[in-house]
């Protein structure tokens, strides 16, 4: 089983997934990488928990990754002014 969000939420995450490159799924910016995974949590109000990781090393095609911290996308699809401060990659989806 899975879990369920509000579509709002939703579209937000697949736009964070969408920053995504097709040639290694992480999201190149300011010549670091990045990616984010969603939470198995379910909300009762629809919010979706993410989590970003930086990647420090890669060798021989492994990462090897940092867990940076985590930010909700609330069930209107936004994201908070401070996680986009921190994660400055999420200004990116609201252009």
């Amino acid at each position: 089983m899975g879990w369920s969000c509000t579509v709002k939420a939703d579209n937000t995450m697949n736009a964070i997934f969408n920053l995504e490159s097709e040639l290694d799924r992480l999201i190149h910016y300011n010549g670091e990488r990045f990616f984010c995974e969603s939470s198995d949590t379910e909300y009762d109000d629809g919010r979706i928990r993410m989590s970003v990781m930086k990647i420090i090393d890669e060798k021989d095609g492994r990462y090897k990754a940092e867990k940076l911290g985590t930010f909700s996308i609330s069930p209107n699809g936004d994201i908070s002014t401070r996680a986009r401060n921190k994660f400055p990659f999420l200004s990116a989806i609201f252009k």
